[in-house]
């Protein structure tokens, strides 16, 4: 799976978040494009401090939103395979 399709897929999950949680879904959307960038720039440091700050903002919603959780697995592992 490619990164882009990651993403997109994540901010499918963020917007179902958004109806009810707006303030949190706005976090979550936040840290996923910071994650992305340092991606990009290849930042060890500060991209496993946002994978892990954005894993923790998703944690809550592991029961009523299990498609955003599992997105952010997702993307967390594809991260982990790419040696990121």
């Amino acid at each position: 799976m490619e990164l882009l399709g990651l993403l997109s897929r994540l901010k499918t999950a963020i917007g179902d978040v958004s109806q009810m949680h707006a303030q949190d879904a706005q976090r979550v959307a936040r840290l996923a494009e910071a994650l992305a960038r340092e991606a990009t720039l290849k930042k060890p440091n500060q991209l496993e401090k946002a994978l892990h700050e954005l894993k923790q903002s998703v944690e809550k919603f592991e029961a009523s939103h299990p498609n955003l959780v599992i997105t952010v697995n997702d993307f967390a592992t594809f991260l982990a395979e790419m040696g990121i």
